[in-house]
């Protein structure tokens, strides 16, 4: 699939936004699933690095996230 300027820039919006908006509680979740601040990093910067190689903006829903408090996954 070709990605053009505008959906390169609409990912990068909404990256930008995902970051904004999200990137404590996704550091908390992956924080009490790993409970290691060094792996929970890690695996929040893997997450931005897939979103961005992904260039796909259906992706960056808030839906698309999902945290399971009972079973304590993270669905991605």
């Amino acid at each position: 699939m070709e990605v053009t300027g505008s959906i390169e820039m609409e990912c990068e919006r909404r990256l930008t936004n995902l970051y904004k908006e999200s990137h404590n509680w996704l550091m908390g979740v992956a924080y009490k699933v790993t409970h290691s601040h060094e792996t929970a990093e890690d695996m929040v910067s893997e997450l931005y690095e897939y979103l961005h190689k992904k260039k796909n903006v259906t992706k960056f829903q808030r839906q698309f996230f999902c945290y399971k408090k009972n079973s304590k996954k993270i669905l991605i």
